[in-house]
């Protein structure tokens, strides 16, 4: 993430990206009943993988087995909107996070936007769509196809590290006692230690500024330990500047 990308998030506006305009997502609009179970759903519909995509269509051995050419032209868009229910499903979400409306142009096989300029999501920008949508989300970006690679070597060679990555992951996680916290539980936190955000102006927050702020205290938090920690004890270097060192790891 650049440190542009960075300000705009925290800016909380909707923001444009190819033509259209991605919508950062207030809090309030998840406090309605079933509210956060659809923005799961939704946030789950646009960072699908690849592999995860041709897993649900039971298409693996069969794209597996097709020459790299055309291999290239089954992309995620092409394959979530080439099913009727699995277009149906993108639609919605594409909706809930897109600040225009959107309509399926079925003939030119892409989405696009009513107005002048006409805005448009199609398979050539489909994944900066999607990328930006996952970073106003705090939600790290990694996908296959955002990688450009020389040959089928190349290629081979990044599926093996990922696979590598993806087997540590899942140990890290299996050894790990504690569970993640909930986006309720991160708003209660919030709200109980923040000096000036509570209960009753917390939902104007987007969730990318919600979460800046729970790492931003987390931060103080360890910064007001370790000073504690220091004064009473402390015979090796203080880092001064651990106050203002980001906080945060979003690719």
């Amino acid at each position: 993430m650049t440190q542009s990308e960075e300000l705009v998030l925290l800016g909380g506006a909707p923001f444009k990206v190819a033509d259209i305009h991605v919508r950062q997502i207030q809090l309030n609009a998840l406090r309605s009943s079933g509210g956060i179970d659809q923005y799961h759903q939704f946030l789950s519909i646009i960072s699908i993988q690849h592999e995860d995509i041709l897993k649900c269509l039971q298409i693996e051995e069969k794209f597996n087995a097709l020459p790299e050419v055309d291999r290239a032209q089954l992309t995620s868009f092409n394959l979530l909107t080439g099913a009727p229910s699995l277009r149906q499903c993108l639609s919605e979400a594409l909706s809930f996070f897109i600040l225009e409306p959107l309509q399926w142009d079925d003939h030119k096989h892409m989405y696009h936007t009513a107005g002048n300029p006409c805005g448009q999501i199609s398979d050539s920008n489909y994944m900066a769509v999607r990328r930006a949508i996952m970073l106003s989300n705090c939600l790290s970006v990694d996908d296959v196809e955002s990688q450009k690679f020389k040959g089928k070597r190349g290629r081979a060679i990044y599926e093996r590290i990922m696979a590598g990555r993806a087997a540590a992951q899942r140990q890290k996680e299996k050894s790990e006692s504690w569970d993640p916290l909930t986006l309720p539980s991160i708003v209660s936190a919030v709200a109980a230690r923040h000096n000036s955000i509570n209960l009753l102006n917390i939902w104007e927050l987007t969730i990318y500024q919600l979460y800046d702020q729970f790492a931003q205290l987390n931060k103080n938090f360890q910064v007001d330990v370790s000073s504690l920690k220091w004064a009473a004890w402390g015979t090796e270097q203080f880092d001064y500047s651990l106050w203002y060192k980001n906080a945060k790891n979003i690719k």
